[in-house]
C-alpha cells in the first residue's frame, strides 16, 4: 500500500486563479511549487490542499501549426517570406489579415514600427495574432529559443502603434503570457510586467493602440501599452490628449481586455462601446501636465450600454478614476457592473475612484444600473466614490448602487446613488501590508450577500464560504477558500 502524502502548508496569499501554490512539508521544508490552473478545481481547508489535476495549458501557435493554419512573422527572417515557417517568416507586419490565421510573433532585436491593418475580410472566425514562445512557437523549421524568450515590441512617435482601421472584428492580440507576467495578479504579488507584446507610442497626443474601424469582439491580453506621460505629479511630457486603448464609434463592442499592463498615457482607456469587459489588468500613471489635457484612467460614455470592469489593480494616476459621463440632454452609460477592483494613488494631484458626472455645464445625464461592488479604494485625496450625478443640472442615476466597498483615506460621496455596507475610514491597519500593496484583510468585515457573478473576488475565492460576506476586493478567509 503507498504511504500517505505529508500533510502540505499553503501561504494562502499566494494563491490565484492561474497563482502558484508554494507547497511545505508540517515541517516547514520547502516540498514543491505547484501550478494551480484556471480548469483544474482544488479545495483549501484549514492548511490541507486537495489539487486537481492540471491539464495542458493552451498553446495557440502550436494548435494553429496543428491545423495547418499558422504564419510566421520575424524581423530579419532571411527566407521566401511566405511565412510558412520561421526561415521564411514574413518580415513585417502584414497590413492585410487572411480570415482565421495566426501569426505567431517572435521577439523583435530592434523593434517594428505601427502596425496598422486596413484589411481583414469579416466572419465570426477569429484571426489571432499571438506572442512566440520557446513553450508555444509553432513549427521548429528555422526556431531558435532566443525568438522566444522577450519581448515583440512595435512603436511609434506618430498616430497609433497599433491601428485596426476595417471592419472584419474577431481579432485576437495575445502576448501569450500568464497571470505571474502581466497584469494585476503579478502588480500585486510583486512581479515585474513581462508582457508578451508591447506597443509603444512616444509622441504626446496620440494613440497606442487605436480600434479606429469596427473592431467588434476584439480580445487583447497579455498586452503592454506604453504612452508617454510621466510616473510622477508635475513631470509628465504629455501635454496633448494622449490615449493608450481607445475605441470610438463601436471600435471595440463585445471586447475584452484582460492580464494586460495599460499605462503612461492620458487616458489610459477610452470609449469601449457596448458589451465590453475589462479585467484583471494593471493600469498605471494616467497623467497629463498641459492646459488641453485632462486624465483619466478610463472615460466611459455614453454610448456605453453594458460594460464589466473587474479585478483590475489602478495605481498613480491624476484626477478621475473610472469615469463616468456624458454630455447634456442625452443617455449616459448604463448597465455598468464595476467589482473586484484596488485603486490605489498616494501623492498625486486629486484622483477619486469611480466618479459620475456630466461632462459640460448645462442640461442633464440620466444613467442606469450602474453597479459598484467590493472595490478597495485607498489614499485618493478626493473620493473613493464620487457620485456627482444629481448636482446642479437635475441628472439622475436609476437603479444605481455602491454595496460592500471599502475606502480608506479616500471619502465616499454619494447623490441619486443607493448604497449600504460600505466602509469609509482611515484605518490602513485593516490590510495585511499597505506599502507591500498587499490590500487582504487581517480580519473579517462583513458586507451583504449578493449573487453571482459577484461572488468570487479577483484570485478566485468564494465570497461567504466561511459564512461571512467581507468587504472589499478580497474575501477574507478564516477556515479556507476555493480556488477554482
Amino acid at each position: 500500500m503507498a504511504s500517505a502524502l505529508p500533510q502540505l502548508t499553503v501561504d494562502m496569499r499566494k494563491l490565484g486563479r492561474t497563482g502558484l501554490v508554494i507547497a511545505r512539508l508540517a515541517a516547514g521544508i520547502l516540498l514543491l511549487t505547484i501550478p494551480i490552473v484556471a480548469q483544474a478545481p482544488s479545495t483549501v481547508t484549514g492548511f490541507s490542499v486537495t489539487l486537481g489535476s492540471p491539464p495542458a495549458g493552451p498553446r495557440p501557435c502550436s494548435d494553429a501549426a496543428t491545423a495547418g493554419n499558422a504564419l510566421y512573422i520575424r524581423q530579419g527572417a532571411t527566407g521566401n517570406g511566405s511565412g510558412a515557417d520561421w526561415t521564411n517568416a514574413i518580415t513585417t507586419p502584414p497590413s492585410t489579415l487572411s480570415r482565421g490565421k495566426t501569426y505567431c510573433v517572435a521577439d523583435t532585436t530592434t523593434g517594428f514600427g505601427a502596425w496598422n491593418i486596413t484589411s481583414h475580410p469579416a466572419s465570426t472566425t477569429y484571426t489571432k495574432i499571438i506572442k512566440a514562445t520557446v513553450a508555444d512557437h509553432g513549427t521548429s523549421t528555422g526556431w531558435s529559443d532566443s525568438f522566444g524568450d522577450g519581448q515583440a515590441v512595435f512603436s511609434t512617435s506618430g498616430t497609433a502603434a497599433f491601428n485596426y482601421g476595417t471592419s472584419g472584428g474577431y481579432l485576437e492580440i495575445n502576448g501569450n503570457g500568464s497571470a505571474q507576467t502581466c497584469g494585476s495578479v503579478a502588480a500585486l504579488s510583486g512581479g515585474t510586467q513581462g508582457c508578451g507584446f508591447k506597443f509603444i507610442n512616444s509622441a504626446s497626443g496620440q494613440f497606442v493602440m487605436q480600434w479606429n474601424g469596427n473592431g467588434t469582439h476584439a480580445i487583447v491580453r497579455y498586452t503592454e501599452l506604453q504612452g508617454v506621460s510621466g510616473t510622477t505629479t508635475g513631470t509628465s511630457s504629455e501635454t496633448g490628449e494622449s490615449f493608450g486603448l481607445a475605441a470610438w464609434g463601436g471600435g471595440f463592442d463585445s471586447g475584452v481586455i484582460q492580464y494586460s499592463y495599460i499605462h503612461n498615457s492620458m487616458t489610459n482607456i477610452d470609449e469601449l462601446g457596448a458589451g465590453a469587459t475589462v479585467e484583471y489588468n494593471y493600469i498605471a500613471n494616467s497623467r497629463c501636465s498641459g492646459g488641453v489635457c485632462h486624465p483619466n484612467v478610463m472615460y466611459i460614455g455614453g454610448g456605453t450600454n453594458g460594460l464589466t470592469l473587474r479585478y483590475n489593480f489602478v495605481k498613480n494616476y491624476d484626477a478621475e478614476g473610472f469615469f463616468i459621463t456624458w454630455f447634456s440632454t442625452r443617455t449616459g452609460p448604463r448597465n455598468v457592473s464595476i467589482y473586484g477592483n484596488v485603486m490605489y494613488s498616494p501623492g498625486t494631484e486629486a484622483p477619486r475612484g469611480i466618479e459620475l458626472r456630466q461632462a459640460d455645464g448645462s442640461g442633464d445625464v440620466n444613467y442606469a444600473n450602474i453597479l459598484i461592488y467590493n472595490n478597495t479604494f485607498v489614499s485618493l485625496s478626493i473620493a473613493g466614490i464620487y457620485d456627482r450625478s444629481g448636482e446642479a443640472f437635475g441628472g439622475s442615476c436609476s437603479g444605481c448602487v455602491a454595496r460592500n466597498n471599502i475606502s480608506v483615506n479616500a471619502n465616499n460621496s454619494f447623490t441619486t446613488m443607493t448604497q449600504n455596507n460600505n466602509t469609509d475610514d482611515s484605518t490602513t491597519s485593516r490590510f495585511v501590508n499597505l506599502s507591500g500593496l498587499n490590500f487582504h484583510l487581517t480580519a473579517p468585515l462583513a458586507g451583504v450577500a449578493l449573487t453571482s457573478p459577484y461572488n468570487l473576488d479577483a484570485l478566485g475565492n468564494t465570497r461567504g464560504a466561511d459564512g461571512t460576506w467581507d468587504r472589499g476586493a478580497y474575501e477574507f478567509c478564516s477556515g479556507g477558500c476555493i480556488v477554482p
